[in-house]
């Protein structure tokens, strides 16, 4: 959750990213956040979640006072078929009282929590993906790529657009950061305007352009 909102960002929302640096090393409040900016999960799957953050915290801090409020325990007691269909015959109301005795997660218990998160951030990565602001994606994996390859990226960048092979060039760097011709889109178009743009700036103007 942390990375999506850091360079470079999946996060877009201004006001989303700052309500995310501001919950600390809070995995629930991180959750709240999403659930706030993005399609909510389930109800009932959300308050599984935190009751797995909350036993988790009480098993690796001795001083963690995480309490799950009795709506969120009711509501997954109402949904104990889902989670015995879904999960592998998961018992939710064994599942909450070990999480209240303190008591550690069977396999079961921590398998179908495994599951649950996978859910999630599919559920999550989804709508990230579909609202990503693409063009701001790309130019700051672009300049993130190239001080991992240089600590100064203005020698990629001459080495690059200051070269007959221009365009060759520039679309290898595309290709290593994971953009690639394909014969279908399975997630997010790049813009051919913006392929087109990069293309033909003057070695000059690139790093305005990335940091704009």
């Amino acid at each position: 959750m942390m990375m999506s909102a850091r360079k470079p960002r999946a996060i877009s929302d201004i006001n989303f990213g700052k309500r995310m640096d501001g919950t600390g090393r809070s995995v629930s409040k991180r959750l709240a956040v999403f659930e706030e900016f993005t399609s909510a999960l389930p109800q009932h799957h959300k308050a599984a979640l935190e009751v797995s953050i909350g036993w988790r915290n009480k098993r690796v801090h001795s001083l963690a006072q995480d309490k799950i409020d009795s709506k969120t325990l009711k509501l997954l007691s109402n949904n104990a078929n889902h989670f015995k269909q879904g999960y592998s015959g998961l018992d939710i109301e064994d599942f909450l009282k070990r999480f209240t005795s303190g008591a550690s997660p069977t396999f079961k218990d921590a398998a179908a929590v495994i599951r649950m998160t996978h859910e999630a951030v599919e559920h999550y990565d989804s709508f990230l993906l579909q609202n990503l602001d693409v063009e701001m994606y790309l130019k700051e994996s672009l300049l993130a790529f190239m001080k991992t390859e240089n600590a100064n990226p203005g020698k990629v960048i001459r080495k690059t657009w200051d070269s007959e092979k221009k365009e060759e060039k520039v679309l290898r760097l595309l290709r290593m950061i994971g953009v690639n011709k394909t014969e279908s889109v399975r997630g997010r178009r790049v813009p051919d305007q913006f392929v087109y743009s990069l293309v033909d700036l003057k070695y000059e103007e690139v790093l305005e352009f990335l940091e704009d």
